[in-house]
């Protein structure tokens, strides 16, 4: 029976025409009333469309005759300019809803998420449809802390105040200077641990949002340039697509300023109203070539701060005893007054433990950075305790969890004639979360009292955690020495979270710093305290006191020219970055004279406002005064992109992408004539597009210079059932085939789904459905095989699909699926309903982080099922359940408006986000699993005969299959895109926004050292072994991970391992890792083939990786299928 909810391309919706001819007619007499009936609307027919002929032709006499026969009209017909120039013969999938079923007929509602994770700046736009949750715009909308949007080629944040944009260039993808190396699961020299065996492997993060001045910094707003609009209150998510976030401000004038954010815009384009622009352009050194300041900020530094290690010793050189602390920094540090010490006998530590600078007399720093040796009277014989900080790193003894600190559990060594014992400590910077935060204030009044307020959003223990530098502003040169916080000068509160310093000064111009070295905070505030103290004044003069006059400059475009850091003595030397402001009519620019931002304002007297359009864009760096990379983007200014049209379609084994950027504006500027708009191609991109239209650009990324893309991609194969031809090549040679059979019998007895799918106190919905996934799999090899392993294999199969999916009874409210109507889409509640849920609750399912990983593995389950057992899955309420699930993941129509298009898809980008609403910058770790998820998808609308389903998923399939051999695997056609050492790995662990390359995993490898820690990272790149691996685990990438993976199946043949200090180990990697590494590397010749099959074979299924099968990887190994 057909429905109204299903659209004509579900293949339940019965054919009209089909049930009509069915019907026929029997009757004579009825048969011939119908034909002398059907001859009279014939003839009625053909007088009506005679007529309708008839006034065709005269209307277009008419039309003809009013706008002359010489009017060239369109030159692009109607209808190919509709479909984004994708061919005529292709089906579109963009507007094809999957199914438009309402998901709370089947499964109930949930509105937890508006305490967990609820949006932010999106008004009423969650009554047009299901927001987005993968979205570029979702790191500006979620609950917080909010990120910077990644356009490409800038970055951008949104407050009040405006939109502050920073660089994105690709260059800063390779630059070593940017490579951020982190050494704990690093193994160090023996007697020496502080000297990392680096080609054993590290962690790396290569950083890519901060500005030139701060490589290794996060963009958070304080570089760049900022836009907005006076007045104005947070700005609103109005409208978004697959390319764009329309984002408005309105001022408490009605004036607003929408931003048309696009990804890959070259043009940033602001579109006013009423409102006149407000410019903050940090760090700024001229505009047009005139100098003029503003002020500049830092972005902090987010790099790994590395590990430290002191061993103390006491002698008697002469006739007094010292102690000798000996520093060692895995990191280099540049200042020996960042180094800080504490030394005393037992009995006085209680009272006498406050920090002292290093200076000259008791400190010396080698050459390297790496080490410093501190020596400092004994004060006498016995047990003497100590502690070394390093300001904004860490302290040592390093902190523990409880009240585990240097101050209570200091470093120890005894000091006497008869010898010196050796005590080691170590001290790591502890994670955001753990050591807090602290901020200051600071005042002072007209008899010179300075009062500094220290907040902390943890207790202190003791004032002696707290240092501050007081000092005349002119006379700071960053190594004043600290003083120690005393009772004289300093009350703590009683909680132990409010300091106040009270000093009395002799100036009335003061800079002052606060130190705090606590178990929970170890920082300096301001955290650029040597180039940048916080200043106030005593004489109630302002701070930064003005002098000379208002700076205005007029015309259509306006150089900013901006750098960083700014010192006190002026700004960094070498070259500027360049930012270029285009404008649809003649503006002037006022800088007033108190340093508050810029105002742009129409010429004429001062009373209208603007309305009309601004541009911004980035346009490289160099020399000061070398405005030649701007002048270059002239040419494409006064035309933009706005609300850019995303479709895609499929046709036989091809799929299309295109992009209509929607082009409009005009040549505004005067130097585009052409109108041409430039926007951004990516590296995976470039082969997709004509040649003839790339051009080289500032941002390094090549620029593409046309109205519309339009990418082909080869799709995969949808179905989930193993490669028939690979199959007869096994069935065809005995010993594979005997190999494989004992592989499944091995798998068939390990497996305990249902015990997995029942499990009710902890969120399964990643476990169980890895575990769901390798029993499909199994049992479609069965099938392939001729086994009847499947039988058995079905019966938990059904019964946990008919659980998950609320047919039947059995599943606690913890696993239990929900319509989430706050965000729109699945939700598990993943904890019992008397335990709090976080965002980050069951991998962060709960806000939307790795649908595509979770419901991927039981969509290819179903997959599995429904293509054996069709009438179970095309029931009516079965059928809409399991299109729920799909929905969730793959829907690609705005039509349907329960769920986000393609909900972790990123078009642009090509491969997916993992994460969600949370609040974190977006990153991807598993860039298979995300291939499973496509490949369930298309898998599923095979196995239901769902055409749109099959054909989003191989379009999904084949582009994160792209990105994923351009971002995760290093090859020999992108190597220029990594960092040195990610080269050397040939591979990466994650892809994230704020680092883009990641060598690193949000888990612990076994032993979780390297070089076992390779194997690691390549697995969780690998898993699960399916049909579709061969696409990507190749020869090709194989070759580039070899070494690797060798190293961490065998860690004594690693680079450097003879050396190795004791506490590390050279056991190798467990054997759930150890095995992926095999089935990639078998790849490289038939002699490594050889040798993995021979070790597959020597496993259990519980020595492999829950969700993998001995079966599966062995296939894998002989056939790729």
């Amino acid at each position: 029976m057909a429905r109204a909810e299903i659209p004509t391309d579900d293949p339940k919706v019965t054919d009209p025409a089909s049930t009509y001819e069915e019907v026929g007619f029997e009757d004579p007499e009825l048969a011939k009333k119908e034909s002398d009936s059907q001859l009279k609307r014939e003839s009625c027919q053909k007088w009506v469309l005679l007529i309708i002929a008839t006034a065709l032709v005269m209307t277009t006499i008419i039309l003809i005759l009013y706008f002359g026969i010489n009017n060239p009209g369109p030159t692009l017909p109607e209808r190919e300019e509709d479909r984004g120039r994708l061919p005529a013969t292709c089906t579109l999938l963009h507007d094809t809803a999957l199914s438009t079923v309402d998901p709370t007929k089947y499964f109930e509602e949930s509105t937890l998420l508006n305490d967990v994770a609820p949006p932010q700046r999106t008004g009423s736009l969650r009554d047009a449809g299901a927001l987005p949750t993968g979205h570029f715009a979702c790191n500006q909308i979620n609950h917080g802390p909010l990120k910077p949007i990644r356009q490409f080629p800038h970055s951008a944040l949104m407050t009040k105040e405006g939109i502050t944009y920073e660089a994105y260039t690709l260059d800063r993808w390779n630059q070593t200077a940017r490579q951020d190396p982190f050494y704990q699961l690093t193994p160090g020299k023996n007697g020496a641990p502080w000297e990392k065996i680096v080609s054993m492997g590290t962690n790396l993060k290569q950083m890519v949002s901060g500005p030139d001045g701060a490589p290794l910094a996060a963009f958070t707003g304080s570089s760049g340039i900022r836009i907005g609009i006076k007045d104005a209150g947070e700005p609103m998510l109005t409208d978004f697509g697959e390319m764009y976030a329309n984002f408005l401000y309105t001022d408490t004038e009605g004036g607003t300023m929408e931003l048309p954010i696009v990804r890959g815009s070259a043009m940033l384009t602001h579109l006013f109203t009423q409102a006149n622009p407000v410019v903050s352009p940090l760090c700024l050194v001229a505009v047009n070539g005139q100098d003029v300041g503003f002020g500049c900020p830092e972005e902090r530094s987010v790099a790994d701060r590395g590990t430290g290690y002191v061993r103390a010793t006491c002698s008697r050189p002469n006739q007094t005893m010292e102690i000798a602390l000996q520093v060692h920094f895995t990191k280099a540090i540049t200042e020996v007054a960042d180094v800080q010490w504490a030394a005393t006998e037992e009995g006085r530590w209680a009272s006498d433990r406050a920090m002292h600078t290093c200076d000259s007399t008791t400190c010396d720093m080698d050459d390297t950075g790496h080490n410093v040796n501190i020596t400092v009277p004994a004060n006498g014989e016995g047990m003497m305790f100590y502690a070394v900080n390093v300001i904004d790193y860490y302290v040592m003894p390093g902190h523990g969890y409880g009240n585990e600190y240097w101050v209570n559990i200091p470093g120890r060594v005894h000091c006497s004639d008869a010898g010196s014992g050796l005590f080691e400590a170590s001290g790591t910077r502890q994670p955001v979360w753990f050591y807090g935060s602290a901020g200051v204030s600071g005042q002072c009044d007209g008899s010179r009292r300075v009062d500094i307020t220290v907040s902390l959003s943890h207790p202190a223990g003791g004032l002696e955690e707290i240092q501050y530098i007081v000092a005349r502003t002119n006379l700071w040169d960053g190594s004043l020495p600290w003083l120690t916080c005393l009772t004289s000068s300093c009350t703590l509160s009683a909680g132990g979270t409010t300091v106040t310093i009270s000093v009395l000064v002799t100036y009335d111009d003061v800079s002052y710093a606060v130190n705090v070295i606590s178990q929970y905070v170890t920082e300096a505030v301001p955290f650029n305290w040597r180039r940048q103290p916080e200043m106030i004044r005593c004489d109630g003069q302002p701070v930064n006191p003005t002098a000379g006059q208002t700076v205005e400059i007029t015309g259509k475009s306006f150089d900013f020219e901006l750098s960083e850091p700014r010192r006190q003595t002026g700004p960094s030397p070498g070259g500027t970055r360049k930012f270029v402001a285009y404008f649809s009519e003649e503006m002037k620019l006022t800088f007033p004279v108190d340093g508050s931002p810029g105002v742009f304002s129409p010429t004429g007297d001062g009373t209208e406002k603007f309305t009309g359009v601004m541009q911004l864009v980035y346009a490289g760096s160099g020399p000061k005064g070398d405005l030649s990379t701007a002048r270059n983007l002239d040419q494409y200014a006064g035309v933009y992109s706005y609300k850019p049209k995303t479709r895609f379609c499929t046709e036989d084994d091809k799929g299309y992408i295109s992009f209509d950027w929607n082009k409009q504006g005009g040549d505004f500027f005067g130097q585009n004539p052409k109108e041409n708009i430039l926007t951004v191609v990516l590296p995976h991109q470039e082969s997709l597009l004509p040649k003839e239209n790339l051009v080289d650009t500032p941002f390094v990324f090549k620029g593409h210079v046309g109205d519309v893309w339009v990418m082909e991609e080869d799709l995969p194969r949808a179905s989930m059932e193993p490669d028939p031809e690979a199959i007869q090549r096994i069935k065809d040679d005995p010993d594979k085939l005997k190999d494989i059979k004992e592989a499944m019998d091995k798998d068939a007895a390990h497996q305990q789904l249902f015990i997995d799918c029942s499990k009710s106190s902890e969120p399964q919905s990643y476990w169980a459905g890895k575990s769901i996934g390798m029993v499909a799999r199994l049992a479609s090899i069965s099938r392939a095989l001729g086994t009847d392993h499947y039988t058995e294999l079905e019966k938990p199969l059904r019964k946990c699909l008919d659980m998950w999916l609320g047919l039947k009874c059995g599943l606690s409210e913890v696993n239990s699926f929900r319509y989430d109507t706050v965000w729109g889409g699945l939700f598990i509640r993943s904890a019992d309903p008397g335990q709090p849920v976080y965002p980050y609750t069951n991998f962060g399912f709960v806000s939307y982080a790795d649908h595509h990983f979770h419901l991927g593995y039981w969509m290819y389950a179903i997959a599995y099922y429904a293509t054996y057992h069709k009438d179970w899955a095309m029931e009516e309420e079965n059928y809409d359940r399991i299109m729920t699930l799909a929905r969730d993941v793959g829907n690609p129509s705005k039509a349907d408006g329960f769920f986000p298009t393609v909900r972790q898809k990123d078009w642009y980008l090509g491969s997916s986000w993992a994460t969600g609403i949370g609040g974190e910058a977006r990153q991807e770790e598993s860039s298979s699993e995300a291939i499973n998820g496509y490949h369930a998808l298309a898998a599923l609308g095979e196995a239901l005969g769902h055409s749109a389903l099959r054909a989003i998923g191989q379009l999904t399939l084949a582009t994160e299959i792209r990105a994923t051999r351009h971002y995760w695997h290093v090859r020999p056609y992108n190597q220029h895109l990594f960092p040195p050492l990610i080269r050397e790995y040939g591979v990466i662990g994650q892809l994230q926004e704020d680092g883009i390359f990641y060598y690193m995993l949000n888990w612990a490898c076994a032993p979780d050292q390297f070089p076992q820690t390779h194997a690691c990272i390549v697995g969780i790149q690998l898993l699960p072994i399916t049909a579709v691996s061969h696409l990507y685990m190749d020869k090709e990438w194989a070759l580039n991970v070899q070494d690797i993976c060798r190293w961490a199946i065998d860690p004594t043949t690693a680079p450097g391992a003879t050396t190795l200090d004791p506490r590390y180990n050279l056991d190798p990697v467990s054997t759930n890792w150890s095995s992926f590494c095999y089935a990639l590397i078998s790849k490289c010749d038939p002699e490594t083939q050889a040798e993995a099959a021979e070790y597959i074979k020597s496993l259990e299924t519980s020595q492999l990786e829950p969700g993998t099968g001995l079966a599966s990887t062995l296939l894998f190994i002989y056939e790729s299928a």
